[in-house]
């Protein structure tokens, strides 16, 4: 996840009352696609698993989300 994917769902939270707080698991296998493969219950796959912690984003704040932008993506014309 990135920060411009949580931007929306921060930014509702902020507007309406509650506190945002960012928390890792402290767990030896949270960036191990294997170990994760295994024990999620939505049977997302591996090669799925390692593509999102590609992506992952570190260190996380408020700051950080609420001065994210979504990236450029050109427009395809058919």
């Amino acid at each position: 996840m990135q920060a411009w994917e949580m931007k929306p769902y921060v930014k509702l939270a902020l507007e309406r009352g509650y506190s945002i707080n960012f928390h890792e698991p402290h767990t030896s296998w949270k960036f191990d696609p294997i170990e994760l493969e295994k024990r999620n219950k939505h049977s997302v796959s591996r090669e799925k698993i390692g593509q999102m912690l590609e992506r992952f984003e570190l260190p996380m704040s408020l700051d950080i989300v609420m001065n994210s932008q979504e990236p450029f993506r050109p427009t395809r014309h058919p």
